[in-house]
């Protein structure tokens, strides 16, 4: 699970269960008054999530996760 928390903010959730439990971060508070632009797309096994700074790719076959910027260079 990707939650958007800025535009520089993703936070990542991943369990081996079928439902991942809802948990509050110990590290960022969401704030929910703040609009975050962001959109998602799916091109055959990888989704594709972005903000105005980030572009993360998750390959849904074996999970793993790239992080780039705004020019595509990774992080």
């Amino acid at each position: 699970r990707l939650q958007v928390y800025s535009e520089n903010i993703i936070r990542v959730s991943a369990t081996p269960e079928e439902k991942i439990p809802d948990t509050e971060s110990l590290i960022t508070v969401a704030d929910a008054k703040r609009q975050v632009k962001w959109n998602v797309k799916q091109f055959g096994d990888t989704v594709l999530l972005t903000t105005d700074s980030l572009r993360v790719y998750v390959m849904t076959a074996t999970g793993e996760i790239s992080y780039r910027d705004h020019n595509d260079s990774v992080i």
